[in-house]
């Protein structure tokens, strides 16, 4: 049973990860669409690439791009090391998972008119080792806990065993 609590306790935490960094990614995406739509209605792309700017203290964010609504690319953001691996063309509308990656679209809008998308990549490489924390973790706790069974096992069964001589000792008397 310690065996399936442990699978279930890491499964679960495995869904509840992806499912806050899907959050946190839409987060982002909602917010920066939300402060470059002022920047895309003004032709202003030193403002929408200083929106962008701000990604760079998330060490997941691998690239986000802002394109204009004719679909042609209007600012970017771009992780040192990283490669668009997915443009405008490439992506589903919302979200999806690729390359152990998230990728998000948001289309950006003012007063119902679109003024263009955002889209916002994710690398899903702090999950593999957030994964690999927790697998560690639970095995410490699973072994930590055979072990404890074992011991108290070992001293119930001496605390047992001597009532239970003295009886088969007093009976053969």
């Amino acid at each position: 049973s310690l065996i399936v609590m442990s699978g279930l306790f890491f499964t679960t935490f495995v869904q509840n990860h992806e499912d806050n960094m899907v959050e946190v990614t839409q987060g982002k995406a909602t917010l920066l669409g939300a402060t470059s739509a002022s920047a895309l209605l003004f032709a202003d792309k030193y403002s929408a690439v200083q929106a962008l700017a701000f990604l760079e203290q998330y060490a997941t964010t691998r690239y986000a791009q802002i394109y204009d609504a004719n679909g042609a690319l209007f600012a970017e953001y771009i992780r040192p090391g990283e490669e668009v691996d997915f443009w405008l063309t490439d992506f589903e509308e919302g979200l999806f998972f690729a390359n152990g990656n998230v990728y998000v679209s948001h289309t950006i809008t003012l007063d119902n008119e679109n003024l263009g998308v955002i889209v916002v990549s994710e690398s899903g490489n702090a999950s593999l080792a957030q994964r690999q924390r927790y697998l560690a973790i639970g095995s410490l706790i699973f072994f930590g806990s055979v072990v404890l069974a074992y011991m108290l096992n070992w001293r119930l069964q001496k605390l047992l065993a001597v009532p239970v001589s003295r009886l088969v000792e007093f009976v053969r008397h």
